[in-house]
């Protein structure tokens, strides 16, 4: 074989070994990461490391922090949350009400509970509250509604002049409930048993609960996957959560 054809070979077997092993080196990375995200996970589970993060620095959250401690605004209507509410732009529906949306994605209750100061900054009238689906994922749901119940108290008693409603937590689609016991989400029969215990809590309280979860669920109790394209979020589909509460941004 003459030796330019050698090279070349070797040069194309070298080039195949290098892209196996970058290959190999991607599915680790993200084998890994999950493996470490399990851990904490049933970690969580166990008891032996506290619910609602991982231990790192939310340098967002601190900016964001900072610059709403430092603005001067004062909103009629607040809405407080995760990614459901993150995603949403409530001011298409409801342009004519000043409103801030406090969502963070990912945030647990115990995440929402160290923000509770920023709704107090905004000064709202008016709190839409919608949190506990992250909890629920890692968390028994006695622990979660405890959560949830020393989260309504900080609200209370930090921003105690606004109004307060309790919005349900929304279903998932079946594909998601499968994915429960790699740690992905919790059941649609825990989300509802739940919401049935935030709906105690709302009439305990003498707030107004507002069950969002029955408006994207099909017959089976879970969510419509026409609504969502994760099984979780329903991007695009706000139209229905802003008609289900409109009466109460006006009342």
């Amino acid at each position: 074989m003459p030796t330019d054809v050698k090279r070349s070979s070797c040069l194309r077997c070298i080039v195949i070994v290098l892209i196996i092993i970058c290959i190999f080196l991607s599915i680790f990375s993200f084998y890994a990461g999950q493996k470490i995200d399990l851990f904490y996970k049933i970690a969580v589970r166990l008891g032996i490391a506290p619910q609602g993060g991982n231990g790192k620095t939310e340098y967002a959250v601190i900016c964001w922090d900072n610059c709403l401690s430092k603005i001067s605004y004062d909103c009629d209507v607040a809405f407080f949350g995760d990614s459901l509410t993150q995603d949403s732009n409530f001011n298409e529906y409801f342009d004519d009400v000043e409103i801030c949306n406090l969502g963070y994605g990912g945030d647990s209750l115990l995440g929402m509970q160290k923000r509770v100061h920023m709704v107090q900054t905004v000064t709202p009238e008016k709190i839409f509250l919608m949190g506990g689906i992250n909890s629920l994922r890692d968390n028994a749901i006695e622990t979660t509604f405890q959560s949830y119940v020393e989260l309504l108290d900080m609200l209370q008693s930090t921003v105690p002049n606004a109004q307060i409603y309790i919005q349900s937590v929304l279903p998932i689609t079946t594909y998601r409930e499968s994915r429960w016991l790699m740690g992905s989400l919790c059941k649609n029969s825990t989300i509802r048993e739940f919401n049935t215990m935030l709906q105690s809590l709302a009439e305990e309280r003498g707030l107004t609960y507002i069950n969002l979860y029955d408006i994207y669920a099909l017959d089976d109790k879970s969510m419509n996957p026409e609504l969502t394209i994760d099984g979780v979020h329903i991007c695009g589909h706000y139209d229905l959560w802003a008609e289900a509460i409109k009466e109460y941004i006006y009342e």
